[in-house]
């Protein structure tokens, strides 16, 4: 009974310690995937800075070139319309751009 309490104990223990590992284990896991979303944050809001200056140094190349831009608002369909089975024919891909 003894030797078995031991046993018991020494199996206890071991399990105790693969416990402990498996908690560091996943506390480090846990840290670099706080840090990759931090980096990621950081890279989304780099690209929408890159992205916004692109846009900006493209438009001046328009303009240098003598294109003709068209402004436009889109509005969404009005009750009637939407009644009468109309359908939107522009999408808006982003704050600029319409197709």
């Amino acid at each position: 009974a003894k030797d078995e309490a031991v046993d018991e104990m020494g199996n206890a223990l071991e399990k105790a310690r693969t416990a402990e590992r498996k908690l560091r284990d996943m506390t480090d896991v846990v840290k670099e995937t706080e840090t990759l979303k931090k980096s990621n944050e950081r890279l989304h809001l780099s690209l929408q800075d890159e992205t916004e200056k692109r846009k900006v140094l493209h438009n001046t190349l328009e303009d240098m070139k003598g294109r003709i831009r068209v402004y436009v608002r889109v509005r969404p369909l009005s009750k009637t319309e939407v009644k009468a089975n109309y359908v939107n024919v522009m999408t808006k891909e982003d704050d600029r751009t319409c197709v």
